[in-house]
């Protein structure tokens, strides 16, 4: 089965608003048993976004490594058409 270029990116867009859907439940449901986080500067708040960001990244880049489809032009696919 063939997956277009357009599938990719909604598979992408998917992983990603999986994956931002469970952050923000887990963060609400953190801020529900009261264990919020306290920065002592906007220094440390960026350092943690900075951290979350690149987390995020990296979950998602490893998300999408497994779901996504090679292409392989019809000529290189050899009789069988796989």
């Amino acid at each position: 089965m063939e997956v277009t270029v357009q599938q990719q990116r909604e598979q992408k867009e998917q992983a990603k608003l999986q994956w931002l859907r469970k952050a923000a439940k887990e963060g609400f449901d953190q801020i529900d048993r009261g264990e919020g986080i306290e920065f002592q500067s906007m220094e440390q708040l960026d350092e943690e976004i900075d951290r979350l960001a690149k987390e995020a990244s990296e979950e998602l880049v490893s998300t999408h490594e497994r779901h996504v489809f090679r292409y392989r032009p019809r000529a290189l696919r050899g009789s069988r058409g796989l």
